[in-house]
């Protein structure tokens, strides 16, 4: 029976490097039996699909308000599937993390219910998640501008529950969970790591680095920059990829001391057991010494002044800071 694997993140774990290293693998993939197809991808611009299935996913959340239960776009997955010719589909997308709903896992596993099916999955733990996403948040739309603090207070959570779901819908034996932990991939490579799974050997490293996550100066400026300044939408994105590339930072993102950190991981010990005991493999699923992770501890908030910089720009910038989206 053919077969399809659905690698349904979570964000943050790496899932751009692998979507830009199966489009660059797509030919080599196909000509060793795999399809990673084209429909259910968004256009990035005229005629040129995007890395990932992301319209494929939205389509079947009921929570997203593009959720349209179009068939027209699973059947022309199915139809190119199978006019490939290859015995393996594979599909990715964050966005099949974002299913709240366990019904939209039902109906996705009913959409290929004529094939074997395979989940793919990385996790992060989730303190680490959450300080992950949190830079996310704010140098990406919608352009978060509240601290760190009060990002933790509005409840944002990894999707270990949707992914639990998932095990639940498709079975222990077809999820294939990783942490998302480089010095516990396989040849501390991702692409590696995600390669070994599938059990190909053609898919490339990724030419550059996919989605930086920048050091917390960077972060807090983007964040002070997003409160000050009604910035256009084009215009901030150029600017926070310009900030992000000039002054990146091989810091790991730390915003918690460890009584926040505890309290945190706290929330998560009935789902923290649950991944230990169906991935552990007779371990913990999830390396919970803290060691080499948390570089420092933190003492309260950052706080950091960029008055003079905004005043600079206040005076400079005109052309730049134009109201409006």
């Amino acid at each position: 029976m053919k077969k399809v694997f659905i690698h349904i993140g979570d964000a943050k774990t790496g899932t751009s490097s692998i979507q830009k290293s199966l489009d660059e693998s797509y030919d080599r993939l196909l000509e060793r039996g795999w399809l990673y197809p084209l429909p259910g991808r968004p256009e990035i611009r005229a005629g040129v699909p995007g890395d990932a299935h992301h319209k494929f996913a939205k389509n079947y959340n009921s929570s997203h308000r593009n959720f349209h239960q179009n068939p027209a776009l699973s059947d022309a997955i199915i139809e190119s599937f199978e006019e490939s010719g290859a015995n393996n589909l594979l599909l990715s997308s964050e966005g099949f993390c974002s299913y709240r709903n366990i019904d939209d896992i039902e109906r996705l596993k009913s959409i290929f219910s004529d094939y074997e099916v395979r989940i793919i999955g990385y996790l992060r733990r989730p303190d680490l998640w959450i300080e992950s996403w949190y830079p996310q948040a704010v140098k990406g739309r919608p352009f978060a501008k509240i601290t760190f603090e009060e990002y933790l207070k509005k409840g944002t959570r990894p999707a270990l529950n949707t992914v639990k779901n998932y095990v639940s819908i498709f079975g222990r034996k077809n999820c294939h969970l990783r942490e998302f932990r480089r010095d516990g991939f396989v040849e501390k490579s991702l692409i590696a790591d995600f390669s070994s799974i599938i059990g190909v050997d053609c898919i490339p490293e990724v030419s550059d680095e996919v989605n930086i996550t920048p050091g917390k100066a960077v972060v807090e400026f983007i964040r002070q920059l997003n409160s000050k300044y009604d910035l256009a939408t084009r215009k901030r994105v150029a600017l926070n990829q310009f900030l992000i590339g000039a002054f990146s930072s091989d810091d790991k993102p730390c915003y918690m001391n460890s009584t926040q950190r505890s309290e945190y991981l706290s929330q998560f010990s009935d789902l923290i057991h649950f991944f230990d005991e169906n991935f552990g493999d007779g371990s913990t699923f999830f390396d919970m010494e803290l060691g080499n992770r948390v570089p420092q501890e933190l003492d309260g908030s950052l706080n950091i002044s960029f008055d003079n910089v905004f005043s600079w720009l206040d005076k400079s910038m005109d052309n730049l800071l134009s109201k409006g989206n």
